[in-house]
């Protein structure tokens, strides 16, 4: 599908670090990060019984719920805890699932099982939105980025601790390419090549050589030439010119550095790849890839969601074997990605079928997700995954209890169903 962000949301790929966000398919118009994370040392038990439902799933462009009849078309796609984001290719958001905090920004605290438009985020102006534990934030089309939801750290950005149903403007940011929502704090990527982080700051995750948080955005300390920008659970990874640096929480090694020393500041992984063109960061592991290439994760893996065959955490990268990937998402305690064939793997753990394979047994190598082709982009949020595929349809499965699967129901699923626009 061709991309819809209109007039200044064109990249300048004049820098040699914008021209490198234009080799990852999926990171053009978004970035998908965000989630809740469970115990460090929950090993695959869920509180919810897990009953299997069939999904409405359908490969490619074909098949029945098609996207015709003028339904909106989805560009991308963004699984968070309990809730969901999707950017429409009219510039639109729509939000569903749990609002406790706001957090589907249509000026209510109603759980919605059926997305709902984001207010104030108006026709060809939203180009991505990246979202965590109850917030949410989208980058328009000026190049600026609003908020909503949950405020308790200061992750809103407009200086103030007070949640928001509707979004708010992120204070003092400058021209940004990219946004990342992580557990209680959240990253940009500017244009000048420089990135900002702002909220929860207590395990270093801003980046900015101190141990608190930050209401506005705080540049990250000794960072240039940025291509992309990740928020995690306490940790927040960079690609920089062809190489990962990381900085926050380290208590399982998602620093990828061969230790589980934390850090205020950014320090380069060790021996991810040559040239990686994305990063994820999950609750307590992260992920690098090159798109139709290798895939490299590290940290947290008692689920398998390092995806190399053990459930052994790694303070260095591990080689995720036998997948091409075009693009990348992890979640709390598990992974997925997009591949370059249009079928879809996760891998980890697989409570309420959040790996979408039809069962709730752990992985600890890449899956396929069945029933589901001509996939485009993916995500993997706090107990549920979703994707878009390339006729612009939706489909999310796993956890459903607060309709976050966007199919009208609260019954979760461990097939793809598809969302109801």
């Amino acid at each position: 599908m061709a991309r819809v962000c209109r007039g200044d949301c064109a990249m300048n790929i004049s820098k040699p670090w914008l021209a490198a966000l234009t080799t990852v398919s999926a990171l053009s118009c978004n970035q998908i990060f965000g989630f809740e994370e469970p115990s460090l040392g929950q090993t695959g038990t869920d509180s919810v019984a897990s009953t299997s439902t069939t999904g409405s799933a359908a490969g490619g462009s074909g098949g029945s719920g098609g996207s015709g009849g003028g339904a909106p078309l989805a560009i991308s796609i963004a699984a968070g805890s309990e809730f969901t984001c999707a950017v429409m290719s009219d510039g639109r958001v729509f939000c569903w699932g749990a609002n406790t905090k706001g957090q589907l920004g249509d000026g209510t605290f109603d759980p919605r099982p059926t997305p709902q438009p984001v207010q104030g985020i108006n026709t060809a102006t939203a180009c991505s939105v990246s979202h965590g534990n109850k917030f949410a934030c989208a980058l328009l089309a000026d190049k600026t980025v609003k908020c909503w939801g949950y405020n308790s750290d200061g992750q809103l950005g407009n200086n103030s601790s007070n949640n928001s149903s509707t979004p708010v403007a992120v204070s003092g940011l400058g021209q940004v390419v990219s946004v990342s929502a992580g557990k209680r704090h959240a990253c940009a990527a500017l244009v000048d090549g420089s990135a900002r982080c702002w909220g929860d700051g207590v395990d270093g995750q801003l980046g900015n050589g101190q141990n608190g948080s930050s209401a506005v955005p705080a540049a990250v300390a000794m960072l240039k030439n940025v291509s992309q920008i990740a928020a995690g659970w306490t940790s927040s990874c960079a690609v920089v010119m062809g190489v990962v640096h990381c900085w926050g929480g380290n208590i399982a090694g998602q620093l990828g550095t061969g230790s589980t020393d934390p850090t205020n500041t950014p320090i380069p992984t060790i021996d991810t790849m040559i040239n990686p063109t994305g990063v994820s960061v999950g609750a307590n592991h992260s992920c690098a890839w090159s798109s139709g290439g290798p895939v490299k994760c590290w940290g947290h893996n008692v689920s398998g969601q390092l995806g190399d065959g053990s459930m052994d955490s790694s303070t260095s990268p591990v080689a995720v074997t036998g997948v091409s990937v075009a693009q990348l998402s992890a979640g709390a305690q598990h992974t997925c990605a997009a591949l370059s064939d249009e079928t879809a793997v996760c891998w980890g753990y697989n409570g309420s079928g959040r790996l979408g394979d039809n069962s709730t047994n752990d992985k600890s190598m890449p899956t396929n997700v069945v029933d589901i082709s001509g996939v485009k982009m993916i995500s993997a949020g706090g107990g549920h995954s979703c994707a878009v595929l390339q006729d612009g349809r939706a489909y999310c499965w796993g956890d459903n209890a607060h309709g976050q699967l966007g199919d009208g129901t609260t019954a979760e699923s461990h097939l793809p169903t598809q969302v109801m626009f």
